[in-house]
């Protein structure tokens, strides 16, 4: 898999991965997979956390044309697609920490919509990690409309470990 146009300071495996791990989740025939297929991953990166210089920070950029498919009939992305992006791209700060690389649930998605995005919109994703757990891990995301520079929404995801099938 070609990352060779991704920026960041991680490495190409971890880019790779991300990359990969967008289209393993969303198949073909899945709800919205084909948004899945139009993101562009920009750049992966590690920051040091300036209130914790033990702990690393992660954040994921990417990027997608907004589209008519992606209207809710007033002339805007739909809400519930920004959430989405907002799910699935936050989700990516997830697999650059070891104890997270596997099956996932989303426990909350809180979303604030700030302007809308229209159809022909640069959209940008930035979701950075804020703190890993043993049992849930936190990721925030601002969805930017680079077209307008203007922030769209802004969100928090906590995801849990899906429960055993004792406790089902």
């Amino acid at each position: 898999m070609d990352v060779s146009d991704i920026a960041g300071n991680v490495s190409d495996d971890d880019k790779a991965r991300i990359k990969g791990a967008i289209l393993a989740r969303n198949p073909e025939g899945s709800f919205a997979a084909w948004i899945a297929e139009r993101l562009k991953l920009v750049k992966v990166e590690t920051i040091q956390d300036d209130n914790a210089p033990s702990k690393s920070i992660y954040r994921v950029v990417h990027e997608i044309e907004a589209c008519d498919e992606m209207d809710n009939g007033g002339g805007s992305v739909h809400g519930g697609c920004i959430a989405h992006l907002g799910s699935i791209c936050s989700s990516s700060t997830f697999l650059l920490d070891s104890r997270w690389t596997g099956v996932q649930m989303t426990a909350t998605l809180d979303v604030v919509y700030h302007s809308p995005i229209r159809s022909g919109d640069l959209v940008r994703i930035v979701s950075t990690s804020v703190a890993f757990g043993g049992r849930v891990a936190t990721s925030r995301f601002e969805v930017w409309n680079r077209t307008r520079n203007a922030l769209a929404a802004s969100g928090l995801q906590v995801k849990r470990r899906p429960p055993n099938k004792s406790n089902l």
